[in-house]
């Protein structure tokens, strides 16, 4: 809790469903299913803060996708 108020960190929660995230990987690993309606940008890997900074922006974007291979 030290760093968190020293760095003056927000912790903010979430809802999971662990029973369903299996399955979704899944599905998102399924070439037959169009993502590309489901989010607004793309980058890869090694543009991670340019994808970061655009997820910040509410205004340009809305789900961000960051490619990892």
């Amino acid at each position: 809790m030290v760093q968190v108020m020293v760095k003056e960190l927000a912790i903010r929660g979430s809802l999971s469903y662990p029973d369903e995230f299996p399955e979704v990987l899944a599905m998102l690993g399924d070439e037959r299913l169009a993502l590309e309606g489901m989010h607004s940008h793309s980058f890869d890997f090694d543009r991670f803060a340019e994808a970061f900074a655009m997820a910040q922006d509410p205004h340009q974007s809305a789900k961000v996708l960051v490619q990892v291979s």
